[in-house]
């Protein structure tokens, strides 16, 4: 989710992952096709919205997101937890990497643990959560699970 320019979806292609690649930046999208096409991978990348999935119909063992959920609304946050729970295969993880709230250009940024929590469970289960620091802030990587 938020894949950006590709670069965790062409490692994990490396390693021997099938990925998908969901980003809203066109201009990140295009250089993340370029990428592929020139390692020779075969990764799909479409230019969407992560909380509009509906056109995704596979399910996933794992689904990774470095930075994008904490940067939606609230109803965009419900929307992409709905999508991941719809998505994430029985036994699958998600793991996830967010900024804890704090002041980024004058606005506060960033999601608590507890709505993390909240948007997630119970029909995941957060199996670990890290805090750590990130510039001026804390953020946390999440881990959950989805019950086989």
């Amino acid at each position: 989710m938020g894949c950006g320019t590709g670069t965790n979806a062409v490692t994990l292609t490396q390693n021997g992952w099938q990925t998908v690649g969901v980003d809203f930046s066109p201009k990140a999208i295009a250089a993340a096709r370029r990428k592929a096409a020139q390692l020779g991978l075969a990764i799909q990348f479409y230019l969407a919205d992560v909380a509009d999935l509906g056109f995704l119909h596979d399910s996933f063992d794992y689904i990774f997101d470095i930075g994008c959920l904490f940067a939606l609304t609230a109803v965009q946050q419900k929307k992409y937890a709905a999508e991941i729970t719809r998505l994430l295969k029985p036994g699958g993880d998600f793991m996830l990497y967010a900024w804890l709230p704090r002041s980024h250009k004058g606005k506060i940024r960033g999601i608590s643990s507890r709505r993390v929590a909240d948007l997630f469970q119970p029909a995941l289960l957060q199996t670990q959560m890290v805090k750590g620091r990130d510039g001026p802030g804390e953020s946390a990587w999440y881990w959950f699970s989805r019950q086989q």
